[in-house]
């Protein structure tokens, strides 16, 4: 009997499959599909764990000070600009460049410089109840 509901909900679920499929396939063909891997990196263990998408958009001026999270950070440059750490170094951001900043990873340290704002989206897969930034040393 066990097989039989096994088949069954396997048959269910291809008819369903197939018809989506079908639905889907007249607004999109496969052939305009693009998936482009951005990162890939082992995430730092953490049993109770959440994740937060953010867009971060930082106009010319802002600063971000130096931090880290409470676990692993994943981003990526929407619309690239220029910052400037502390040191007088210059580091560009280019649309499209992403990078991961693996649990207590000290970065920022910059304020974004000239005319264009920075614009990022995150993914923090972060411990659940403790501050999202935890401040480091300048």
């Amino acid at each position: 009997m066990l097989n039989f509901i096994r088949r069954r909900f396997v048959f269910m679920v291809s008819i369903l499959s197939a018809t989506a499929f079908c639905f889907f396939s007249q607004f999109v063909s496969a052939a305009d599909i693009q998936r482009k891997p951005l990162q890939n990196a082992e995430i730092s263990p953490a049993e109770d764990s959440v994740v937060l998408v953010t867009e971060l958009v930082l106009p010319p001026g802002a600063s971000i000070p130096r931090h880290t999270h409470p676990g692993d950070e994943f981003l990526y440059v929407l619309e690239g600009g220029i910052v400037m750490t502390k040191s007088g170094d210059v580091i560009s951001f280019e649309s499209g460049m992403s990078d991961h900043f693996p649990r207590g990873k000290v970065h920022g340290g910059f304020t974004v410089s000239g005319d264009q704002a920075l614009k990022v989206l995150t993914t923090h897969i972060v411990d659940r109840g403790v501050p999202l930034v935890i401040p480091a040393p300048e």
